[in-house]
């Protein structure tokens, strides 16, 4: 029998808006999102946290950006 495997569920990106740091700001978080390899690919949150962050910033914070550039 073959075990199936469930993704980890994504941080809920309105909590991480809460606590990014004040000093890093979203200009940041998204430049460095705009010179990451994988903004054009879309990447699950359980791929994404597996993977190095552009410099500077979190998973979290990345992940974070992600999704406000998918909207």
């Amino acid at each position: 029998m073959q075990k199936i495997r469930i993704p980890q569920t994504p941080p809920e990106w309105q909590e991480l808006m809460t606590k990014l740091k004040p000093a890093k700001g979203l200009v940041e978080i998204l430049s460095q999102i705009q010179n990451s390899k994988t903004r054009d690919s879309y990447l699950h949150w359980d791929e994404l946290r597996h993977k190095t962050p552009p410099p500077g910033i979190s998973h979290h914070e990345w992940w974070f950006g992600v999704k406000l550039s998918r909207f």
